[in-house]
């Protein structure tokens, strides 16, 4: 089992509390790479949410000229593979260790149990995984710093009791032109978590906007 302690250098898990790490640190998986080792190819079936401990991980994707495109290089914090949470499918692009690595692996199947077990409710969570993935945009592209904020403010609107008609709707929107128009993996897949839970968690969002109600209880409404 992973020392719960190393988990709180991680930007996905600085909100969560000790009791909460503990938990985590019994489903975590650890995983070494070595230099130019694949750790998964565009296509490939999810396993999960990476978390790089240390080292540092190149994430590209073929161009439709054949041309291997770089997207991002991720350093230890940051994070990976965040769309394996909310649903399942394959990845968008393929990561390689650019040197020796160690990666925390969160298997979807647990972790979306330990994540409907601790918060339950969706909207939350997808709000959770936006300010993450806006915390490691790198500010040049302008869907994706723009396009995220505008997300979040409608989001704060909404689980704080504030919602109100056409919110979804502007979500899905904001949502479709980020992910048209990013020029990085990150944000191309940065509202992923969004479009998902909107789409199999509709009546929740709803809940929140006209009922001015958190069905799970968790929002401060």
């Amino acid at each position: 089992m992973i020392d719960p302690k190393l988990l709180k250098k991680q930007v996905l898990l600085k909100g969560f509390d000790d009791e909460m790490l503990e938990k985590l640190s019994t489903i975590i998986q650890e995983m070494s790479f070595r230099k130019g080792e694949q750790i998964f190819k565009e296509n490939d079936e999810t396993k999960g949410l990476y978390l790089i401990h240390s080292g540092k991980v190149e994430i590209s994707n073929l161009t439709a000229d054949g041309r291997q495109q770089t997207l991002a290089v991720l350093s230890p914090g940051h994070f990976l593979g965040e769309l394996s949470i909310l649903e399942k499918g394959q990845h968008e692009a393929c990561a390689v260790a650019v040197e020796d690595t160690d990666l925390l692996l969160l298997p979807k199947e647990e972790f979306a149990i330990f994540m409907k077990d601790e918060t339950e409710c969706m909207v939350s969570t997808a709000k959770f995984f936006l300010e993450l993935t806006q915390a490691q945009s790198c500010g040049k592209c302008t869907p994706c710093r723009i396009g995220t904020e505008r997300m979040l403010e409608i989001f704060e609107r909404i689980t704080s009791g504030n919602g109100k008609d056409g919110d979804l709707e502007l979500l899905e929107e904001l949502a479709c032109y980020i992910k048209a128009t990013a020029l990085c993996e990150l944000g191309m897949t940065a509202t992923n978590p969004a479009i998902s839970t909107i789409r199999y968690f509709r009546k929740e969002y709803e809940a929140h906007i006209r009922d001015k109600k958190c069905p799970a209880g968790v929002c401060k409404i």
